[in-house]
C-alpha cells in the first residue's frame, strides 16, 4: 500500500477495483445538479397528515397509506387535539399495518384530560410492526370514550416515515 501525506491533483480520470471514501466526505455540494441519480438509489421521507378539525371527535376507521416502495420503516407517529378531553373521557388513536388479511397495531395512543391543547403526544412505537414492505396499508382508528366529561375536538394526527424506492 502507498501512502501520500498532502494533497493530490489528477487531471485524468481514476479508476479502481475499489473505492472506499471516509464518512461525511461525499456532501450535497459534491453531487452535480444534473447528476440524475436514478430514484432506486434513494430513500424518501413521508409525513401523514389526519384531521378532523374543529369538530367533536367520533369513532372512525380510515385508510391514509399504502407503501409502494420496496420497504419502508415508521419513525414516529403522533396525535393530539385542538380542545382536550375532560373529566375521564378519553380519544383513543390507534395506528394499524395491515399485510393482507393480517392486521398489526403499530401503536395507539390515549388522549385525555392531562393532556395540551395543540401538542401533539407521542406513540410507542411496536419494533416489528413499524416495519413495512411493498402493499402495506395503514389505517388510523379512533376510539372514544365519553366517560363523566366530555370529548376533545379538532384531532390531528401525524405519522413519519422514511420509504425506500420500489425497484
Amino acid at each position: 500500500m502507498s501512502r501520500i501525506d498532502g494533497s493530490l491533483y489528477v487531471t485524468g480520470n481514476i479508476t479502481s477495483g475499489s473505492l472506499t471514501l471516509a464518512a461525511g466526505s461525499v456532501i450535497n455540494t459534491s453531487v452535480a445538479a444534473a447528476a440524475a441519480i436514478d430514484e432506486t438509489k434513494l430513500e424518501h421521507q413521508h409525513r401523514i397528515g389526519y384531521a378532523m378539525p374543529n369538530v367533536l371527535v367520533v369513532p372512525i376507521n380510515t385508510v391514509v397509506y399504502t407503501c409502494h416502495g420496496d420497504t419502508a420503516t415508521i419513525l414516529e407517529i403522533e396525535a393530539g387535539t385542538q380542545v382536550v378531553c375532560t373529566g375521564d373521557s378519553t380519544i383513543t388513536v390507534t395506528v394499524n399495518r395491515h399485510r393482507g388479511a393480517t392486521e398489526a397495531a403499530v401503536t395507539a395512543i390515549t388522549l385525555d384530560s392531562d393532556n395540551v391543547v395543540f401538542t401533539a403526544e407521542a406513540g410507542s412505537l411496536n419494533s416489528t410492526n413499524k416495519l413495512l414492505v411493498d402493499g402495506d396499508v395503514l389505517e388510523i382508528s379512533v376510539a372514544v370514550s365519553p366517560g363523566t366529561g366530555s370529548l376533545g375536538t379538532g384531532l390531528f394526527v401525524s405519522i413519519t416515515l422514511a420509504e425506500d424506492s420500489e425497484t
